[in-house]
């Protein structure tokens, strides 16, 4: 019994202070910790999601560019078929912008969730996978320019792409 009332006089113990302390310095470690990965894992969902952006909007672009330059006739319309005039954009009354290819009409709307869909005879196919906001403007001698958005579940910009396209000059 002396023996262990001897043992426990000399232990020395923590104070408050001292508690506190190193629970501060646990908690900064933690808090960067947590910071770092997630930090992390949203940089990896964000660049996944602008890598699919990326391919979405240039398989429309290039789905749009075929149809462009296989026409020997191209007009760009809009939707009451009245011919835009060159080089100025589509606006939002004006949507959706057809095509006028070799006498049929090919036309590019925004579906209801907000994807580009491809219509022809009757035919409706959805061409991006993402939303996307589009834009026309006719730029005269048979050349189209398209400008693609392509955008988040929140409709923010998450990829834009133009190009320029026009017929097969044979």
């Amino acid at each position: 019994m002396k023996i262990i009332k001897n043992l426990l006089a000399a232990a020395t113990g923590m104070t408050l202070i001292e508690l506190i302390a190193a629970l501060a310095l646990v908690s900064i470690v933690a808090s960067g910790l947590i910071s770092v990965y997630w930090y992390g894992a949203s940089a990896f969902k964000r660049e996944g999601l602008q890598a699919d952006a990326q391919y979405d909007a240039r398989a429309a672009l290039d789905r749009i560019s075929i149809d462009v330059a296989e026409c020997s006739d191209l007009e760009v319309r809009d939707k009451n078929g009245i011919p835009l005039s060159v080089n100025i954009p589509a606006t939002e009354e004006q949507n959706p912008v057809s095509l006028h290819l070799d006498g049929v009409d090919v036309t590019y709307r925004t579906g209801r969730e907000g994807r580009l869909q491809r219509c022809q005879s009757g035919d409706t196919k959805t061409i991006t996978v993402y939303k996307a906001d589009t834009d026309f403007i006719n730029r005269g001698k048979g050349t189209v320019e398209i400008c693609l958005e392509v955008l988040d579940e929140n409709m923010q910009p998450v990829f834009q792409v133009s190009g320029m396209c026009g017929k097969k000059v044979f």
